[in-house]
């Protein structure tokens, strides 16, 4: 089905490449006319895909709550956790049906350190042009989560475990023993050359895992530039996210599916 959907993508990316070099009327509007039902029908393929992906993520909650308390405190809301002042009314939205998904000590953990998240600011129309999308980010030095417009509950949730690597020494700690055991003598690469359709920048790299892992950001590597320390891990932020948007990557992981489980059974 997600294939189907990649497939649509292409073929109408196709007919707008073709109908803005076509100068005969009839010929445009042919044009639009196929692109008008490739467009129903990705947007049908869309929305079960969407359905099918929101069954599977609360079937792998359902699993993760028989062993972990999942969510709010009864009674409490995304706002009794975080600051969402600077949040739009669907970010907000984002948050809380991020909650379900998250330990409630973690929750807990982040109350305590005052996390924000806001909504990221969208670039000024006259320098969007040639310019790739903003992405969603935790910010140390600001203690906030900034999501991007038309992202999810699960990018949130993937930043949420940026904040705890942030907030909580011993998650910071299993994050950097599991990605410098796992990353032992691989070769890093350059984050664009291993998928150029997503905005890598030219400075990001990434541990070549040679086609074993979930995806290849998950052992992107965050090093200072004079001392080589490590601060900051994707492991544990796309380990938990995959966990409930595409486990069956774990597949060509388990290795780090193991690293998650373990995560999650910790209290």
């Amino acid at each position: 089905m997600e294939g189907r959907c990649n497939e649509l993508v292409g073929d109408m990316d196709e007919l707008v490449a073709r109908a803005r070099s076509e100068r005969d009327p009839a010929m445009r509007r042919a044009l639009k006319e196929q692109y008008d039902a490739l467009h129903d029908e990705w947007s049908a393929v869309k929305s079960e895909l969407t359905a099918a992906k929101e069954v599977q993520a609360n079937a792998v909650r359902g699993i993760v709550g028989t062993f972990r308390t999942l969510g709010a405190e009864h009674g409490k809301h995304a706002s009794d956790y975080f600051d969402l002042s600077g949040a739009t009314a669907a970010v907000r939205k984002m948050v809380e049906d991020a909650l379900p998904f998250v330990p409630r000590d973690w929750l807990n953990t982040m109350r305590a350190a005052g996390v924000r998240v806001e909504t990221l600011a969208e670039p000024r129309r006259s320098s969007r042009r040639n310019q790739p999308p903003p992405r969603s980010y935790f910010s140390p030095t600001t203690n906030t989560i900034y999501i991007a417009r038309g992202k999810d509950k699960l990018t949130v949730v993937h930043e949420m475990m940026h904040a705890m690597d942030e907030h909580s020494q011993a998650f910071f700690d299993d994050s950097h023993d599991f990605f410098v055991r796992r990353t032992r003598g691989k070769q890093l690469r350059r984050l664009a050359n291993t998928d150029p359709t997503r905005n890598y920048g030219p400075r990001e790299q990434a541990f070549d895992m040679d086609g074993h892992c979930v995806s290849p950001y998950a052992y992107k590597r965050y090093a200072d530039t004079v001392t080589g320390d490590l601060y900051a891990f994707e492991v544990s932020s796309v380990g938990v996210e995959y966990l409930y948007r595409n486990p069956l990557s774990f597949a060509a992981d388990p290795d780090h599916l193991a690293f998650v489980l373990h995560k999650l059974r910790e209290v």
